[in-house]
């Protein structure tokens, strides 16, 4: 079963920004299985020229309400 995304982030690309829901793990920010951003700086896990990043000041949790209360 694979992890729930707990987190939104905004993610710098080459076409612009996007938001994107994100999981955490020890030292990375996880988007998908073969992408990862580094915890301290945001910068994309094993490609040291890639172009994108997160920005971690815009890391916000994903609340899930309760349905509200109804009667019947």
């Amino acid at each position: 079963m694979k992890p729930k995304k707990t987190h939104m982030v905004t993610l710098v690309t080459e076409n612009g920004n996007k938001r994107v829901k994100v999981h955490e793990t020890a030292s990375t920010w996880v988007v998908g299985q073969r992408e990862s951003y580094m915890k301290e700086n945001g910068k994309r896990n094993g490609s040291p020229t890639s172009q994108r990043r997160i920005l971690l000041d815009t890391l916000t949790p994903i609340v899930i309400l309760p349905p509200p209360f109804t009667t019947a």
